[in-house]
């Protein structure tokens, strides 16, 4: 498999190296595990490992979807229903061990659409999404977090 180095999304990854288990947040409730697990299962999402249901009422989809092309980054939401709040439940052992699998899926994001390139998987806010749609998606989510931690201004 050959990957456009030019589109990859570990190009937008640096910031995730400079994450530690005791990097503070900004806002929100998150533990910095629980923020890479959270992308990682948004990424899972897009590669069509994890279904997901719709959150956004369909008659305001075209219009929520619209706001995800736009350069409005995405509001610094405290809780969120695809977030559950309550005491952190983690995926995987350690902030390593969460940081590979998130490296690993965005892998296998980019060999699900070279299989599959016309798929649409379901986004739980703006709908169903093809492969720049995700792209445009995880780049604003990736920023969103990654401000969240002040790992970038």
């Amino acid at each position: 498999m050959e990957i456009n180095l030019n589109e990859l999304l570990f190009l937008k990854l640096k910031p995730v190296e400079l994450l530690n288990e005791n990097t503070t947040a900004v806002w929100g409730k998150m533990t910095p595990q629980q923020m890479v697990e959270h992308l990682t299962k948004f990424i899972k999402m897009s590669n069509g490992k994890v279904d997901s249901e719709l959150i956004t009422p369909y008659k305001k989809v075209e219009s929520v979807k619209k706001n995800l092309f736009t350069d409005k980054p995405f509001a610094n939401v405290v809780q969120h229903e695809v977030m559950p709040g309550g005491e952190p439940v983690y995926e995987n052992n350690n902030m390593f061990f969460a940081k590979q699998t998130l490296y690993e899926e965005i892998i296998e994001f980019y060999k699900f659409y070279e299989k599959t390139p016309f798929a649409t998987p379901m986004n739980p806010t703006f709908g169903r999404l093809n492969k720049k749609e995700w792209e445009v998606f995880h780049s604003k989510h990736f920023f969103h977090h990654f401000t969240q931690f002040n790992l970038i201004k």
